[in-house]
Protein backbone atom coordinates (compact mmCIF):
# COMPACT_ATOMS: atom_id res chain seq x y z
CA UNK A 1 0.00 0.00 0.00
CA UNK A 2 2.71 2.04 0.57
CA UNK A 3 3.97 1.72 -2.99
CA UNK A 4 0.51 2.77 -4.49
CA UNK A 5 -0.03 5.88 -2.59
CA UNK A 6 3.60 7.08 -3.50
CA UNK A 7 2.80 5.70 -7.11
CA UNK A 8 -0.07 8.21 -6.38
CA UNK A 9 1.31 11.15 -5.04
CA UNK A 10 3.79 10.68 -7.81
CA UNK A 11 1.31 10.90 -10.52
CA UNK A 12 1.83 7.54 -11.81
CA UNK A 13 -1.50 6.20 -11.53
CA UNK A 14 -5.30 7.94 -9.63
CA UNK A 15 -7.19 4.56 -8.13
CA UNK A 16 -10.94 4.63 -9.02
CA UNK A 17 -13.38 2.10 -8.35
CA UNK A 18 -13.70 -1.37 -10.24
CA UNK A 19 -15.99 -3.25 -7.65
CA UNK A 20 -15.50 -5.16 -4.51
CA UNK A 21 -14.37 -8.26 -5.68
CA UNK A 22 -14.07 -9.21 -9.69
CA UNK A 23 -16.32 -12.52 -9.61
CA UNK A 24 -19.75 -13.04 -9.07
CA UNK A 25 -20.19 -14.16 -5.94
CA UNK A 26 -23.68 -16.33 -6.87
CA UNK A 27 -22.53 -18.45 -9.77
CA UNK A 28 -19.38 -19.01 -8.37
CA UNK A 29 -21.03 -20.60 -4.19
CA UNK A 30 -22.97 -22.37 -6.42
CA UNK A 31 -20.43 -23.58 -8.53
CA UNK A 32 -18.69 -24.69 -5.87
CA UNK A 33 -21.71 -26.19 -4.07
CA UNK A 34 -22.35 -28.49 -7.02
CA UNK A 35 -19.04 -29.33 -7.01
CA UNK A 36 -18.60 -28.38 -10.75
CA UNK A 37 -15.70 -28.96 -13.08
CA UNK A 38 -12.71 -28.07 -11.19
CA UNK A 39 -13.69 -25.15 -9.18
CA UNK A 40 -13.23 -27.07 -5.99
CA UNK A 41 -9.55 -28.26 -6.81
CA UNK A 42 -9.16 -24.93 -8.10
CA UNK A 43 -10.53 -23.00 -5.29
CA UNK A 44 -7.40 -24.69 -3.15
CA UNK A 45 -5.06 -22.47 -5.60
CA UNK A 46 -6.96 -19.57 -4.99
CA UNK A 47 -8.05 -19.21 -8.44
CA UNK A 48 -12.01 -18.90 -9.12
CA UNK A 49 -11.86 -21.35 -12.25
CA UNK A 50 -13.45 -23.91 -12.78
CA UNK A 51 -13.00 -25.17 -16.81
CA UNK A 52 -16.36 -25.15 -17.21
CA UNK A 53 -18.41 -22.48 -19.31
CA UNK A 54 -18.03 -18.96 -17.32
CA UNK A 55 -14.89 -17.41 -17.85
CA UNK A 56 -13.79 -17.51 -14.01
CA UNK A 57 -16.48 -16.14 -12.69
CA UNK A 58 -15.35 -12.34 -13.65
CA UNK A 59 -18.68 -10.74 -14.48
CA UNK A 60 -19.72 -9.50 -11.12
CA UNK A 61 -22.86 -7.40 -12.11
CA UNK A 62 -24.35 -10.44 -14.27
CA UNK A 63 -27.02 -12.27 -12.76
CA UNK A 64 -29.51 -15.30 -13.43
CA UNK A 65 -32.47 -13.37 -11.67
CA UNK A 66 -32.83 -9.56 -11.59
CA UNK A 67 -33.71 -9.46 -7.92
CA UNK A 68 -29.92 -10.07 -7.56
CA UNK A 69 -29.93 -6.48 -8.40
CA UNK A 70 -30.48 -5.55 -5.26
CA UNK A 71 -27.60 -7.25 -3.57
CA UNK A 72 -25.42 -5.73 -5.89
CA UNK A 73 -26.57 -2.22 -4.66
CA UNK A 74 -25.63 -3.02 -1.46
CA UNK A 75 -21.89 -5.03 -2.46
CA UNK A 76 -21.26 -1.75 -4.46
CA UNK A 77 -21.98 0.57 -1.75
CA UNK A 78 -20.04 -1.75 1.11
CA UNK A 79 -17.22 -1.44 -2.01
CA UNK A 80 -17.28 2.30 -2.04
CA UNK A 81 -16.95 2.79 1.57
CA UNK A 82 -13.88 0.08 1.88
CA UNK A 83 -12.54 2.11 -1.40
CA UNK A 84 -12.79 5.81 0.76
CA UNK A 85 -11.46 3.99 3.67
CA UNK A 86 -8.70 2.99 1.85
CA UNK A 87 -7.32 5.95 -0.21
CA UNK A 88 -8.67 8.87 1.86
CA UNK A 89 -11.26 9.99 -1.05
CA UNK A 90 -14.38 9.12 -3.20
CA UNK A 91 -14.25 7.29 -6.31
CA UNK A 92 -15.59 9.76 -9.05
CA UNK A 93 -16.46 6.39 -11.63
CA UNK A 94 -16.84 3.25 -11.66
CA UNK A 95 -16.16 0.34 -14.09
CA UNK A 96 -18.13 -2.53 -14.31
CA UNK A 97 -15.78 -5.75 -14.47
CA UNK A 98 -16.13 -7.17 -17.79
CA UNK A 99 -18.06 -4.12 -19.30
CA UNK A 100 -21.45 -5.84 -17.68
CA UNK A 101 -23.62 -4.41 -15.62
CA UNK A 102 -27.56 -3.58 -15.84
CA UNK A 103 -29.00 0.06 -16.34
CA UNK A 104 -31.10 -0.31 -13.16
CA UNK A 105 -28.11 0.57 -11.16
CA UNK A 106 -26.99 3.27 -12.90
CA UNK A 107 -29.32 5.74 -10.66
CA UNK A 108 -27.67 3.91 -8.02
CA UNK A 109 -24.41 5.08 -8.74
CA UNK A 110 -25.28 8.51 -9.04
CA UNK A 111 -26.74 8.60 -5.70
CA UNK A 112 -23.14 7.38 -4.12
CA UNK A 113 -21.42 10.01 -5.98
CA UNK A 114 -20.22 8.23 -9.10
CA UNK A 115 -20.07 11.04 -11.68
CA UNK A 116 -18.86 8.39 -14.79
CA UNK A 117 -19.19 5.02 -16.12
CA UNK A 118 -16.38 3.52 -17.85
CA UNK A 119 -17.07 1.03 -20.21
CA UNK A 120 -16.93 0.02 -24.13
CA UNK A 121 -19.29 1.23 -26.98
CA UNK A 122 -21.31 -1.05 -25.60
CA UNK A 123 -22.78 -1.97 -22.62
CA UNK A 124 -22.90 -5.98 -22.15
CA UNK A 125 -26.77 -5.72 -20.48
CA UNK A 126 -27.75 -8.58 -18.24
CA UNK A 127 -30.19 -11.41 -19.81
CA UNK A 128 -30.32 -13.92 -17.01
CA UNK A 129 -27.99 -16.02 -19.17
CA UNK A 130 -24.09 -15.83 -18.98
CA UNK A 131 -22.34 -15.00 -22.18
CA UNK A 132 -25.39 -13.86 -23.83
CA UNK A 133 -26.48 -10.11 -23.69
CA UNK A 134 -27.91 -7.19 -25.25
CA UNK A 135 -26.03 -4.42 -26.16
CA UNK A 136 -26.69 -1.18 -24.90
CA UNK A 137 -24.73 1.77 -27.51
CA UNK A 138 -23.37 4.99 -25.35
CA UNK A 139 -21.54 7.57 -26.41
CA UNK A 140 -18.78 10.22 -25.07
CA UNK A 141 -20.40 12.43 -22.47
CA UNK A 142 -23.82 10.90 -23.45
CA UNK A 143 -26.11 11.02 -19.96
CA UNK A 144 -28.50 9.01 -18.84
CA UNK A 145 -29.66 8.25 -15.12
CA UNK A 146 -27.88 10.84 -13.24
CA UNK A 147 -23.97 9.23 -14.78
CA UNK A 148 -22.09 10.40 -17.54
CA UNK A 149 -20.36 7.86 -19.92
CA UNK A 150 -16.93 7.59 -20.48
CA UNK A 151 -15.91 5.43 -23.76
CA UNK A 152 -12.61 3.62 -24.11
CA UNK A 153 -12.07 4.70 -27.86
CA UNK A 154 -8.33 3.91 -27.56
CA UNK A 155 -6.46 0.22 -27.06
CA UNK A 156 -3.33 -0.90 -25.91
CA UNK A 157 -2.76 -3.92 -24.98
CA UNK A 158 1.03 -5.81 -25.93
CA UNK A 159 0.36 -9.12 -23.72
CA UNK A 160 -2.87 -9.84 -25.73
CA UNK A 161 -1.26 -10.21 -28.84
CA UNK A 162 2.42 -9.94 -29.28
CA UNK A 163 3.12 -9.91 -33.19
CA UNK A 164 0.66 -6.79 -33.46
CA UNK A 165 2.33 -3.54 -33.72
CA UNK A 166 0.25 -1.53 -30.54
CA UNK A 167 2.25 1.62 -30.68
CA UNK A 168 1.49 2.63 -34.00
CA UNK A 169 -2.46 0.87 -33.61
CA UNK A 170 -2.52 2.51 -30.45
CA UNK A 171 -1.55 6.26 -31.94
CA UNK A 172 -4.13 5.84 -34.95
CA UNK A 173 -6.76 5.50 -32.65
CA UNK A 174 -5.69 8.20 -30.74
CA UNK A 175 -5.32 10.62 -33.62
CA UNK A 176 -8.88 9.48 -34.39
CA UNK A 177 -10.38 10.36 -31.59
CA UNK A 178 -8.88 13.86 -31.92
CA UNK A 179 -9.96 14.63 -35.16
CA UNK A 180 -13.43 14.19 -33.74
CA UNK A 181 -13.03 15.99 -30.99
CA UNK A 182 -13.45 13.61 -28.43
CA UNK A 183 -10.63 12.75 -25.79
CA UNK A 184 -8.38 9.60 -26.68
CA UNK A 185 -9.52 7.22 -23.71
CA UNK A 186 -6.80 4.56 -23.99
CA UNK A 187 -7.95 1.15 -22.49
CA UNK A 188 -4.60 -1.09 -21.19
CA UNK A 189 -4.92 -3.75 -18.43
CA UNK A 190 -2.06 -4.22 -15.50
CA UNK A 191 -1.04 -7.68 -17.65
CA UNK A 192 0.63 -5.46 -19.52
CA UNK A 193 3.58 -4.03 -17.36
CA UNK A 194 3.93 -7.34 -14.79
CA UNK A 195 6.91 -9.63 -15.38
CA UNK A 196 6.00 -12.47 -12.23
CA UNK A 197 5.28 -14.94 -14.60
CA UNK A 198 7.65 -14.19 -17.60
CA UNK A 199 10.13 -10.63 -16.97
CA UNK A 200 9.79 -10.10 -21.05
CA UNK A 201 6.12 -9.41 -20.93
CA UNK A 202 6.63 -6.57 -18.66
CA UNK A 203 9.87 -5.41 -20.41
CA UNK A 204 8.20 -5.24 -23.69
CA UNK A 205 4.85 -3.69 -21.93
CA UNK A 206 6.54 -0.80 -20.88
CA UNK A 207 9.14 -0.23 -23.34
CA UNK A 208 6.12 0.43 -26.22
CA UNK A 209 4.28 2.39 -23.11
CA UNK A 210 7.61 4.31 -23.61
CA UNK A 211 7.63 4.79 -26.98
CA UNK A 212 3.79 5.33 -27.32
CA UNK A 213 4.14 8.33 -24.87
CA UNK A 214 6.71 9.21 -26.56
CA UNK A 215 5.21 9.36 -29.76
CA UNK A 216 2.31 11.24 -28.52
CA UNK A 217 4.22 14.05 -27.03
CA UNK A 218 6.24 14.30 -30.59
CA UNK A 219 2.75 14.34 -32.46
CA UNK A 220 0.77 16.71 -30.12
CA UNK A 221 3.21 18.69 -27.96
CA UNK A 222 0.07 20.37 -25.76
CA UNK A 223 -1.60 17.32 -25.09
CA UNK A 224 -3.03 16.98 -21.52
CA UNK A 225 -2.99 13.68 -19.53
CA UNK A 226 -5.25 13.35 -16.95
CA UNK A 227 -7.09 10.95 -14.96
CA UNK A 228 -10.45 9.89 -15.56
CA UNK A 229 -11.92 11.68 -11.99
CA UNK A 230 -10.16 14.62 -13.88
CA UNK A 231 -12.54 14.54 -16.79
CA UNK A 232 -15.23 15.93 -14.77
CA UNK A 233 -13.29 19.62 -14.84
CA UNK A 234 -13.55 19.52 -18.62
CA UNK A 235 -16.55 17.90 -19.69
CA UNK A 236 -19.62 18.72 -17.70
Amino acid sequence: MNSWKEGMKAGVFQPQFHGREHVNINRWMKALQKNEGKVRTLFDYNSTFSGVGDYSFMESYDWDNPSEIENHKIIIADGLRLFKEIFGFESKSFIAPCYNWDSKLEAFLADQNIEWIQGLRSQLQPTGTFDNYQLKKHSFGQKNNGVKYNIRNCFFEPSMLPSKNWVDSCLAQIQSAFLFSKPAVICSHRINFIGFINEKNRDRGLKDLDQLLQQVLKKWPDVKFISTDQLSNYIK
